[in-house]
């Protein structure tokens, strides 16, 4: 049974990656995907954890984005041209090996040429790269997934047959074109390696979100022109605005007590919120992203996720227009390993599904409660503190909504 290494790099292509594990898990089980390398516990070697991830799958998928390339460190570094950079393990350790590397072109990024490449991975412009696009999502998946059938030997597990009434996976030639490269998925076959390393965590309870959608709206904040949120806040403490394929809210008036947010998409069917986010404010214990599902008229009540990158926490609540306090469902702030520390950008998705509400952070479901007060509304995405805070900004890319 041949098994699959996802390769992304969380800055450039979270969103991405975390959106087609969901597709191939769907399809081939989670027991054959491997993801995030990066939760290595201090102390271990992460070259020997890398390298024994990556020799134990036969195909390596690299995402590659728009700023796979161009990514740089805190010092202005690019992050290719470090040695010990994580995605850059990966891919040469696939390379060195013979493991067969399929670069996945996201967001309508160019394979990196030879020449754009350190030399340990130059190999990896000579691949034949596959192209998936944002608008042709469900029809690309379903050749990527052919292609790893066909000519890579990749099968579906027996616990992920087909559901009655499920179309058959396509099996038309595909063009070949450059892709990039992310690692996603479960670690069964590494688990007991890697329990024996130290390095439990990595073996986080991943729930993969099953794609049976119809999308309701899809925006990658690219052209203002065509945008389908706000280009500006009618508040006039707040500001909204797209800013180099990002959409940015900020918090500009420090004596104004509201959140900074944006409401959009009223609905009236099961539904889910799915967005790239980060802040961009200075990191602290009272700072956190937001999304909103069945968001009321009155004093936005709702259900909200609330996702604190600094101490890697998050709260599912519900707001009513009667209390002043939000009602905390399930618990307290609660840590999770699947939130990526400030300022790396987490993958957010609440989904309001009849009486149920679930929260997932970067695929990793977090929580799944019973309410059914609200059972229509709008979506908010936005950007909390307790209190005034000049410095409040975060940047979202990658908005899905769709029907449950």
């Amino acid at each position: 049974m041949a098994r699959v290494f996802i390769s992304y790099r969380r800055q450039d292509s979270a969103g991405h990656a975390g959106r087609l594990y969901d597709r191939l898990a769907q399809h081939f089980g989670a027991d054959q995907l491997f993801i995030d390398v990066d939760t290595i516990e201090p102390g271990v070697d992460f070259v020997e954890v890398i390298q024994s991830a990556v020799g134990a799958c036969d195909v390596l998928l690299a995402i590659i984005g728009k700023r796979w390339l161009t990514s740089a460190d805190a010092t202005g570094q690019r992050r290719l041209d470090n040695p010990q950079d994580f995605v850059r393990l990966e891919i040469e350790a696939a390379l060195e090996r013979g493991i067969r590397v399929v670069p996945v072109l996201v967001q309508g990024a160019a394979m990196p040429r030879a020449d754009e490449l350190p030399e340990g991975l130059s190999r990896l412009a000579r691949r034949n790269a596959f192209e998936v696009s944002d608008h042709r999502f469900r029809f690309d998946s379903e050749q990527l997934i052919a292609t790893l059938e066909r000519d890579l030997s990749v099968t579906p597990d027996a616990s992920s047959a087909r559901a009655p009434g499920r179309p058959a996976t396509s099996r038309v030639a595909l063009h070949a074109q450059p892709a990039k490269r992310r690692v996603l998925g479960r670690w069964p076959v590494l688990l007991g390696a890697v329990l024996l390393l130290g390095i439990g965590t990595v073996a986080l309870v991943l729930q993969p979100m099953t794609p049976n959608y119809t999308v309701l709206l899809e925006e990658q904040f690219e052209d203002p022109s065509q945008g389908k949120l706000a280009a500006s806040s009618p508040i006039p403490a707040f500001t909204v605005a797209y800013d180099a394929g990002e959409y940015v809210i900020r918090k500009i008036d420090p004596e104004h007590d509201q959140w900074p947010y944006v409401r959009f998409g009223r609905q009236d069917i099961d539904y889910s919120i799915a967005v790239d986010a980060r802040l961009v404010s200075e990191p602290g214990l009272n700072r956190w992203l937001i999304v909103s599902c069945r968001v009321q008229e009155q004093q936005l009540a709702g259900y909200r996720l609330r996702v604190n990158p600094s101490n890697r926490q998050f709260v599912l609540t519900r707001k009513d227009p009667e209390l002043s306090e939000e009602i905390r469902l399930g618990g307290d702030w609660q840590m999770s390993p699947a939130i990526r520390p400030h300022p790396e950008t987490n993958r957010l998705e609440l989904t309001c599904s009849r009486n149920t509400i679930s929260a997932s952070v970067n695929g990793v479901q977090v929580a799944s409660v019973t309410d059914g007060r609200y059972r229509v509304g709008f979506t908010f995405i936005g950007v909390g503190s307790p209190g005034p805070d000049i410095l409040l900004e975060a940047r979202f890319d990658n908005l899905l909504l769709t029907e449950r």
